[in-house]
């Protein structure tokens, strides 16, 4: 099987952001369902093991957990500041105007405008080829979906989180979060 990862992705005050990045992992192994220290299960440096309450948070069978825990790429990591989530890279942004797809692997004002929203905090602006109307790069509808914020918990291998648990963190964060699974469209 291939890994994966699925996201669940917020916009918040940056300064905010980064104080739940701060004070999360100390709520999550409170719970139980990651472990206290960072180790180096994760994809891009150290993230946070499942912890033994892990099945608390997700929407699946005790076989998948147990095959979560045998998995070495199976980290929970945290990330603030502006960043870019996806679980596939995006083939297409339909525009939210007029609903043209710009291919992305092809017209490279896409890649313009994410740097643009990322490194210098625009809005990210992209005008549309067909309607000429320019709209924020986080407006448009992107295949696969996308999510762009400051806060983001990024889970390698997990099952699909259950709706309790995001309904719990969402509390926690103060802010409605976007999820970007692999099993998305």
């Amino acid at each position: 099987m291939r890994d994966h990862v699925r996201h669940l992705v917020a916009s918040l005050d940056i300064d905010l952001a980064r104080e739940r990045v701060a004070t999360l992992p100390g709520w999550l192994a409170d719970a139980g369902i990651i472990m206290a220290q960072a180790s180096a299960c994760g994809a891009d440096g150290p993230a946070f093991a499942p912890g033994p309450q892990v099945a608390a948070a997700l929407d699946c069978s005790e076989r998948d957990i147990e095959r979560l825990r045998r998995l070495p790429l199976n980290g929970l990591s945290l990330q603030s500041g502006r960043m870019f989530y996806h679980s596939a890279p995006p083939a297409l942004a339909h525009c939210p105007h007029c609903g043209h797809p710009l291919d992305l692997r092809s017209d490279p004002r896409w890649i313009d405008a994410l740097e643009h929203w990322m490194l210098e905090a625009g809005d990210g602006g992209l005008e549309c080829s067909a309607c000429l109307q320019k709209s924020p790069l986080p407006s448009w509808l992107h295949t696969p979906p996308v999510a762009f914020g400051t806060f983001g918990l990024s889970a390698w291998n997990w099952p699909p989180f259950s709706a309790a648990f995001v309904e719990r963190l969402q509390d926690f964060i103060g802010a409605p979060l976007q999820a970007i699974d692999p099993e998305a469209p």
